[in-house]
């Protein structure tokens, strides 16, 4: 098990000398660590902020779920027309942007009040943008991955999407962990009362929840987008990829040795 257990730390690590990959588990880092602190924050704008219902928290499920239903079908159609790494780079801040445009526009007057019948709708639907330009920018992420797969194939012979996309769960599950973390150190800097009473905590307090929570993620997303910029596969070099496993493949099954790529170039 030990032997097992130093191997595959090994090949965890070796993904980072492919340079595609590299970039991609650096901007999961950032991307992942924004997630982790939305989630761990987002009750406390339902409760506090928005001073939402149980119950109304409750029906924000059904807007995740038809972002969920949405996206799957918006992002196989985007990846096949565009290039993923450009899309991606769009939808990464742009959710981010969406969501928090109305916590924005409540810090300076000009979003409906609280006890407006408006409120909840509006939240909803653009829950329902924000959550599904997320997880098309997931969805994109995670096809890039598999295209370092192939890449990575190409140039050293070996087939390893297993441990890349373990290098990504475990890049997800750590960084989820530190937005938690990050939320928590939000909730302290701005002495958020312990079990208090929607409707109940001091506005300022509110307000400071607002304006240090949106400029934090800002910079995790923005790292995160700006770090795709190094990742270099296009959809034509991820074409000349495949052609040239294809011909590998087939001068293989016909007992030629072809596994550099500098041979099939």
């Amino acid at each position: 098990q030990q032997v097992t257990t130093a191997r595959l730390a090994s090949e965890l690590v070796g993904t980072l000398k492919n340079r595609n990959f590299a970039y991609i588990l650096a901007s999961a880092f950032f991307l992942y660590a924004g997630i982790g602190l939305g989630f761990a924050i987002n009750l406390y704008f339902s409760t506090y902020f928005w001073e939402f219902s149980a119950l109304e928290i409750g029906l924000f499920a059904f807007s995740s779920l038809t972002a969920a239903v949405l996206a799957f079908l918006i992002a196989p159609r985007l990846a096949s027309r565009f290039e993923k790494k450009s899309v991606a780079m769009i939808l990464i801040p742009l959710a981010l942007l969406v969501a928090v445009a109305p916590i924005a526009l409540r810090l300076v007057g000009v979003f409906p009040a609280n006890d407006s019948p408006a409120i909840f709708g509006a939240i909803f639907v653009i829950n329902i943008f924000a959550v599904g330009l997320g997880i098309v920018a997931n969805i994109l992420f995670s096809s890039m991955i598999a295209d370092v797969v192939e890449d990575e194939e190409l140039k050293s012979g070996r087939r390893q999407e297993g441990v890349f996309f373990a290098a990504i769960a475990f890049a997800s599950k750590a960084t989820t962990g530190l937005g938690i973390f990050v939320s928590g150190m939000i909730i302290s800097a701005i002495a958020f009362p312990t079990g208090a009473a929607p409707g109940s905590v001091d506005p300022d307090v509110i307000r400071n929840l607002g304006l240090v929570y949106i400029p934090v993620q800002l910079a995790l997303y923005g790292i995160a987008t700006l770090l795709l910029t190094g990742y270099g596969i296009s959809r034509a070099s991820h074409a000349d990829t495949l052609r040239k496993l294809a011909a590998a493949a087939d001068l293989a099954a016909e007992g030629e040795p072809a596994s550099s790529e500098g041979r099939l170039s």
